[in-house]
């Protein structure tokens, strides 16, 4: 049997100690609060978090009603309003798991504004507000009707390029 001689360093071992010396990232951070994000005109992006502490004071506002009650995102539309909770164009409300740590919505509006509230719904439908998220703008959904003039395509100019092109004149087509 042969007895080879490793010349040159390994990486492996530095990697795995380098691995090992980097900090996991925490799974909480200790806050209390929700953010709202767009994903495009149609959908938006929560995340959010409840510490340990507002837990036990909603454990202990609900008592045995804590473990019944669902916790729910009230999708808020607001646009053109100083929102101040109670006064939204419409609303609805998403069940979602107590577990869960984000959720996609699909808000169905385009170009609107809108303020997603956690909080948790009790069996006999009190909403408890836990967080309220900053305030989101969905886009459009179609193209800008606003015509800039330094793109745009002078009819003189289009003439030219469509003629270059071939444009108009009939040929041959590739099957001939």
């Amino acid at each position: 049997m042969e007895n080879k001689e490793f010349l040159g360093s390994s990486n492996v071992g530095n990697a795995e100690r380098k691995q090992a010396q980097e900090p996991d990232l925490p799974k909480e951070y200790g806050d209390t609060k929700i953010i709202a994000l767009v994903r495009d005109p149609l959908w938006i992006h929560t995340y959010w978090e409840i510490n340990s502490r507002k837990i036990e004071d909603l454990k202990g506002m609900l008592g045995n009603e804590y473990e019944s009650a669902s916790l729910v995102l009230r999708v808020h539309e607001v646009t053109g309003l100083d929102f101040n909770g109670e006064n939204s164009r419409s609303y609805f409300d998403i069940n979602v798991d107590k577990q869960a740590r984000s959720w996609y919505i699909n808000v169905g509006n385009p170009d609107n504004e809108f303020v997603v509230d956690l909080g948790m719904m009790t069996s006999s439908g009190q909403f408890i507000l836990i967080a309220r998220s900053n305030r989101i703008k969905t886009p459009r959904a179609d193209a800008s009707q606003n015509i800039d003039e330094k793109w745009m395509l002078v009819e003189e100019h289009y003439s030219k390029i469509f003629e270059m092109s071939g444009g108009g004149k009939t040929g041959k087509g590739s099957a001939d």
